[in-house]
């Protein structure tokens, strides 16, 4: 099966179940803390992008400062707690918010004048808390609240349970919570829906809070500061004189129409919660609960709160962003697949904070990466082991039959072998051995064995060398290609030179004669350019890298060809047509091969003819030339010259038509084309 179709069959199968994989990993707690870390950068991004410069909300706080200057252990008279709501009605605030329980009676003339207080400002919400607790291995939970008293006189309740991370960290905020089936809001969004009424833009319960900036963020007044009127006496051990640092409020407007949040940030009331913006810590990673509560309600009413992108569409985000990966990976270049996947890795995190920033949307990349991660590591895995695969063919093919330096460049770029099989214009070169068949009959099989395999040895090392591929033996002929495996930028050239090389190389072929005392043994070539299928061909069982179709079959005919002119060396004019100038022929005839219809041209290289001097080549095309004009007498004495001269039966042979077309003149259908029965 081609490559591609397993690839794109395998992955098609793999898809679902890595979709799955990347949908169930969000509920691995690794996985969870990664993608909250993920939204930890987004926020600090969204903060520098659209940054809150002003807010309704501001804090009273109950510091060491109130703890040094009213001189009380907590908690405190409730009076100071009526006092500070009296005052802040006064100012004018909008809400008033605690993030204090009052779940334990006090001192009950001090409870009815807070309750008093409360009813007459009508905004104020109060803490409540559901507490977990285990007895004798059973779990229990129960709703803690205001005193009865303060809670009639209160506008609303607020749970204050903030859920946390797998990390440990604060991030989220319930808007409301379940207990014993009914419904209570938490503090913030008890405090948001008195103002907005409801909340249409999102309807899911838990959402994630960006705090604003850094800590002090939100204008925060000391406790002390807002209860210290005219009536109100600050210890003489703190101060020389009662500033009545309230009026100074008054005067300013701090709290009109503003949303006022009260807590403690008192370390030992232990009222600190870890959050992930660093900027904001002051305690090693917290920020004190009111905080907390205070930029909940500025996300809600600001709607910086983050909302989840639709599941579908993050389905659809990682099945394309996998399709592109396996496309990649389909060109079978490990690289080029990797810079894909980073690359998409690199985008999927940009338009996860864009999302985020401008959107106010959680992509959730993690989860898409953990997808888009499994798709490049199995493609990854399985293009590695298809390649090697693949190499280890390639040595199999062809480490015997090219050079060294084109086996070790097929292994590293596989990808320049078109094993599949393509049609490409190549040229093949044919060897044979003349009369090799009558001289073997009379030696033994292993001493003919012995002599070709050092024959052939001189003839592979030349096509080699010439950038040729051995294509196959056949006894004493040598099937070999130029041009592939490995493009060759001048194929014909370059089997030229190696065929003149074989027919030079008759020396060292005598050389091996003389050795096992056989005759002399001279080698026929065969050269043809053209279209040619080449691939690797065969069975499952066995497969050969070869080359096959008419051009081929034309270059094996051209090879036996050479007997009938007694060259050594032929050459269509395909091939020659190729060459251009690089390389000088002469030309030979014009042929029909057997089983063809079509004439084509053959030509022997000049640089073979040792024989022919300028002037003599010069005659030789003269006569070519009177003979095809069917100048037949002329073209006789020109060819008789030449063949005194040289000996070459080349142009003996066209003395012998000139001879019988002087007698018996051809037809006026006559084209000078020779047509052979033999291949």
């Amino acid at each position: 099966m081609p490559f591609n179709k397993k690839l794109w069959r395998i992955n098609i199968i793999l898809i679902p179940l890595f979709l799955l994989l990347a949908i169930l990993s969000i509920k691995i707690t690794f996985v969870q803390i990664i993608e909250f870390k993920t939204m930890d950068i987004e926020s600090d991004i969204l903060n520098k992008v659209h940054p809150v410069d002003d807010t309704d909300i501001v804090i009273v706080d109950i510091d060491d400062n109130s703890y040094q200057m009213l001189q009380k252990r907590f908690p405190w008279p409730r009076d100071y707690y009526a006092r500070l709501v009296r005052n802040l009605r006064r100012a004018g605030a909008k809400e008033i918010v605690f993030d204090i329980e009052f779940d334990i009676p006090s001192d009950s003339l001090q409870d009815i004048r807070f309750a008093r207080e409360i009813k007459k400002s009508g905004n104020v919400f109060l803490a409540s808390k559901i507490s977990y607790y285990e007895e004798g291995g059973v779990k229990y939970k129960s709703l803690i609240e205001p005193i009865s008293v303060l809670k009639k006189a209160s506008k609303a309740i607020g749970l204050v349970n903030i859920p946390y991370d797998p990390d440990g960290i604060v991030r989220h905020y319930f808007k409301r919570f379940t207990f014993n089936k009914v419904m209570i809001h938490s503090l913030a969004y008890s405090a948001f829906l008195n103002i907005r009424k409801d909340d249409s833009r999102d309807n899911s319960n838990l959402f994630y809070v960006i705090p604003p900036g850094a800590h002090g963020f939100f204008p925060t007044y000391s406790f002390w500061s807002v209860i210290d009127d005219s009536t109100f006496q600050i210890p003489e051990t703190n101060v020389s004189f009662d500033v009545d640092a309230f009026y100074e409020y008054l005067k300013d407007g701090v709290f009109k129409n503003k949303i006022v949040f009260v807590g403690a940030s008192l370390m030992e009331l232990h009222d600190y919660v870890p959050c992930y913006y660093q900027t904001i810590n002051r305690n090693k990673g917290l920020i004190s609960g009111v905080e907390y509560h205070a930029s909940a309600l500025l996300n809600l009413l600001y709607e910086r709160h983050i909302s989840s992108i639709n599941i579908i569409l993050r389905l659809l985000i990682m099945i394309i962003m996998g399709l592109i990966v396996i496309k990649f990976f389909e060109k079978k270049n490990i690289l080029l697949g990797s810079l894909s996947f980073v690359i998409l890795l690199i985008l999927l995190f940009a338009l996860s904070f864009y999302t985020f920033v401008q959107l106010k949307a959680n992509l959730f990349p993690v989860g898409i990466s953990i997808f888009l991660i499994s798709i490049y590591l199995f493609n990854l895995i399985f293009l590695s082991i298809e390649l090697r695969k693949e190499r280890m063919v390639i040595k199999r093919l062809f480490q015997y039959y090219v050079s060294k330096d084109v086996v070790n460049k097929l292994i590293r770029q596989p990808e320049l072998v078109h094993l599949a099989g393509e049609m490409e214009i190549l040229t093949v070169l044919f060897t044979d051995i003349e009369g090799f068949t009558t001289i073997s009959e009379h030696l033994e099989p292993t001493l003919v064995t012995e002599i070709l395999n050092e024959y052939l040895s001189i003839v592979t090392d030349i096509i080699i060398q010439n950038g040729g591929m051995i294509d196959k033996y056949e006894g004493d002929a040598v099937m070999s290609v130029f041009g592939a495996p490995l493009e060759l930028e001048n194929h014909a050239y370059s089997a030229v030179k190696a065929g003149i090389s074989i027919v030079k190389a008759q020396d060292k072929i005598d050389e091996l004669s003389k050795k096992f005392n056989i005759p002399q043994i001279k080698t026929r070539v065969g050269i043809n350019s053209g279209e040619m299928l080449i691939g690797n061909l065969g069975t499952k069982t066995r497969l050969n890298y070869t080359v096959m179709g008419d051009s081929v079959n034309l270059g094996s005919r051209l090879e036996s060809i050479n007997k009938f002119y007694k060259t050594y060396l032929i050459c269509s004019e395909t091939t020659v047509k190729f060459i251009g100038k690089e390389a000088l022929f002469r030309f030979i005839d014009k042929i029909i091969v057997k089983g063809k219809s079509e004439p084509i041209s053959i030509y022997q290289p000049i640089e073979l003819l040792t024989r022919f001097d300028e002037i003599l080549l010069e005659k030789y095309a003269e006569g070519i030339k009177m003979y095809y004009k069917r100048e037949f007498e002329k073209a006789i004495n020109i060819f008789k010259t030449i063949f005194e001269e040289t000996g070459d039966y080349v142009s003996y042979l066209y003395i012998g038509r000139c001879e019988k077309y002087i007698k018996n003149p051809p037809s006026h259908e006559w084209d000078g084309i020779e047509k052979f029965a033999f291949k």
